[in-house]
């Protein structure tokens, strides 16, 4: 199933473990620490800085393209996912960043 978040805002895609759906306010502090973290942003080029937090904290609830991952058996958010219709050189982009220390079984990405 292929579902483009731009042309379905609210599209909610569910597993049995994991659920990506549009942020919400409530996401907003997770969604900082992910943004904040040298670690998670280690390939990203690094934290970014306070005063593009406050800009994105304003615009991340909803925006089209982004997605929280969240675990369905706790409602814990796991990371964002984020999907650019227009990326470099016009080519869909996707990104993603994922809290650190994720528990054992948690899907993880395959090369």
């Amino acid at each position: 199933m292929t579902v483009s978040p731009t042309r379905h805002p609210a599209a909610v895609l569910r597993t049995e473990r994991l659920e990506l759906r549009p942020v919400r306010s409530t996401d907003v502090p997770a969604v900082t620490r992910l943004w904040t973290d040298p670690e998670v942003r280690r390939h990203l080029g690094g934290p970014v800085i306070d005063s593009v937090v406050r800009i994105r904290q304003r615009r991340i609830v909803g925006a089209p393209g982004c997605r929280a991952v969240v675990r369905t058996e706790d409602g814990v958010l796991l990371g964002l996912v984020t999907v650019e219709t227009a990326g470099r050189g016009g080519e869909t982009e996707v990104s993603y960043q994922l809290v650190r220390g994720l528990p054992p079984g948690t899907p993880r990405a395959r090369t």
